[in-house]
């Protein structure tokens, strides 16, 4: 099994001194001073009343709902005076795709806590995205944090708390609470069952592994780490927390995971390099690329400039790769930072492999970054390219959701468009920001944004906890790419806006940086309508309708034109769509097969008149020609 090790090290020597381990065919059991902790094949930790949930979807989008069901591995890892690890794998009930549980569980003397280091691994390949907690199963009322004495949980709305150091969660007048340091997040469930997956109780808490739904490949996994004991002082919480600094509590989140890797930069940072808007915003870089300098002038704001970076634990900065092949953290790209003949600064460099430009220019209402990777190496690529903005976290910032909500970010998290759109089978997380830019405000405005004309797997995000204003764009390198072989890029754009709107006024400008994309090219405005002829509808005119697509055909067309309704006939392009007929199921192997078939100059046997190979049909002529073409 692979696991990770967590090292848990406690000064509370009066909290507890005796430690025991034993494990058997169906049962795990710790003993941490007075307190016991059990396990068996359910996967509920006895006396607390935990257990792991994984929830999601298969390939039809059918929910699934799965629990550990029988331990197969266990064995203990370390058996010292001081310490003991026990590592374990649990199957899961039954359902598709297939998962299995891995925990290393851990108990240190003078703490009366369990550390459990937990993944969901993914076993078999399936459609469909998940997410797992550990769940309670007892109620609870109020929660206590750092920054949060005593508060309600809501009674009838999900109430998900940020990633806290610490946390008490408890029902004091039914005298029960836990004690918990984690690295994931911890809510409550609605009592009113809004949203409740099939299995999950209301009004219970939980630790949630990850902030959102992920799409996970075969042998890939989602972990979280806690810490966890009952108790009903926050005070005890606390104290147990400072003595320990347990590892998993302090691992960096960044982009949708944890890693075990710092990603604070401790170097020196000497500005080489400048960039200035116009309006003020400057961005001043070092000889090897990172951030060391981004300020709002008095063009952006009243008061002189105003320095927008962390005051102390700098994260490292500028452009970053991570390498899916090396595995590994994110990684500055370093190289060299040399000024041209137009002002415009050009960084290059080589980091595994891949060599990397970037052209960094000051228009007088942004600065703009183009950058390029090509791998050197001849082999297929899967990298994320970064560029991180060190933007200090104390500043009282709000994030931009929508035009109708915003956040505060004082809580340490990592914040991205509510709306995000997560679980595809893509990219580094599955997880892409909704809208082309993302919006910090406040004590100042600063905005990322990406060109409309550019389709990229891409997500822009303002991390609390690491103090990085960054975009994240997956990027595949392979030679199999035609038009530009093992290469691949994007464009991204810095700049501020007006203060006091928010969201509005960050969207507005990026409405100004690039009003091509928002060129209104018809003369009618109105209503949409989808599918048949608009000439079967009584009374239509009164519907104000201006749109209609997907229009059943030349008579539909006919009379839309005829009427002033925008025609928009529904056709797919780019896509082929073949039906497998003969087979119950396809392989890869045989569609490989059957496109060589297809596009075989020198066969004769027609195609047959499979049921769906839609958009190719008589309107384009010869038909086998046609698919034979789509196919070479």
């Amino acid at each position: 099994m692979s696991a990770l090790l967590v090292l848990t090290l406690l000064g509370c020597t009066a909290l507890a001194q005796d430690l025991a381990v034993s494990v058997s065919e169906h049962e795990i059991k710790l003993q941490a001073g007075d307190r016991t902790y059990t396990i068996g094949d359910d996967g509920n930790i006895r006396p607390l009343g935990m257990r792991p949930n994984i929830a999601g979807a298969d390939s039809t989008g059918k929910g699934i709902w799965l629990f550990p069901a029988k331990m197969t591995l266990a064995s203990v890892v370390t058996d010292e005076a001081d310490r003991k690890v026990v590592a374990a794998t649990w199957e899961l009930t039954e359902g598709a795709p297939k998962y299995q549980l891995e925990l290393e569980l851990e108990i240190n003397a003078g703490s009366p806590a369990l550390t459990v280091v937990s993944r969901v691994r993914r076993v078999e390949e399936g459609g469909g995205g998940c997410y797992y907690f550990w769940g309670f199963t007892r109620a609870v009322t109020q929660y206590t944090t750092p920054l949060h004495p005593a508060r309600s949980f809501a009674p009838t709305q999900w109430d998900v708390r940020p990633r806290a150091r610490w946390m008490l969660i408890a029902d004091p007048k039914a005298g029960i609470g836990y004690g918990v340091i984690s690295d994931g997040r911890i809510g409550r469930a609605p009592a009113s069952g809004e949203g409740i997956a099939d299995g999950e109780v209301p009004g219970f808490p939980y630790l949630l592994c990850t902030p959102r739904t992920l799409y996970l490949r075969e042998g890939q996994s989602l972990d979280v780490g806690f810490t966890v004991f009952d108790t009903l002082s926050a005070v005890e919480v606390q104290e147990v927390y400072r003595s320990s600094h347990s590892a998993q509590a302090t691992r960096p989140y960044f982009d949708g995971r944890h890693w075990d890797a710092a990603l604070q930069d401790p170097g020196q940072r000497i500005p080489a390099h400048d960039l200035r808007t116009e309006d003020g915003l400057a961005v001043s870089l070092t000889s090897d690329g990172r951030v060391a300098g981004l300020t709002l002038g008095a063009g952006a704001r009243p008061g002189g400039d105003k320095s927008l970076l962390p005051l102390t634990d700098f994260p490292i900065s500028g452009l970053l790769l991570r390498d899916f092949r090396a595995g590994g953290a994110p990684e500055p790209v370093g190289g060299t930072v040399t000024r041209i003949g137009d002002g415009s600064l050009h960084q290059r460099a080589l980091v595994r492999g891949i060599e990397v430009t970037a052209d960094y220019r000051a228009l007088p209402d942004r600065i703009s970054i183009s950058v390029q990777l090509h791998d050197t190496t001849g082999e297929d690529r899967a990298v994320t390219a970064y560029f991180a903005l060190p933007v200090r976290n104390d500043r009282g910032w709000a994030w931009g959701d929508s035009t109708e909500v915003s956040r505060s970010t004082r809580n340490p998290d990592e914040y991205i468009s509510a709306a995000a759109q997560t679980g595809y089978p893509a990219g580094a997380n599955g997880t892409n920001s909704q809208y082309p830019f993302a919006s910090l405000s406040g004590p100042a405005e600063l905005g990322l944004a990406v060109p409309l004309d550019e389709p990229r797997q891409c997500r822009l995000v303002y991390n609390s906890e690491t103090a990085q204003f960054y975009a994240a764009v997956d990027l595949a390198l392979t030679a199999e790419t035609k038009q530009f072989p093992s290469a691949a890029g994007f464009s991204l754009h810095i700049f501020t806006f007006e203060p006091g709107w928010g969201f509005r006024a960050c969207a507005d400008k990026y409405y100004r940086m690039f009003p091509q994309f928002f060129e209104k090219r018809v003369q009618r405005d109105g209503g949409w309508v989808c599918w048949g002829n608009c000439a079967d509808v009584p009374d239509i005119g009164e519907l104000g309708y201006a749109y209609h697509w997907g229009l059943s055909g030349p008579e539909a067309c006919k009379w839309d034109n005829d009427h002033g309704i925008y025609a928009f006939p529904y056709i797919e392009a780019t896509n082929m769509h073949q039906t497998m007929e003969e087979y119950e199921t396809a392989t890869s192997e045989d569609v490989i097969k059957r496109l060589e078939w297809i596009a075989d100059p020198a066969r004769t046997e027609p195609i047959p008149q499979w049921k769906y190979d839609h958009p190719y049909g008589a309107h384009l002529g010869d038909r086998d020609e046609v698919l034979r073409r789509s196919a070479t």
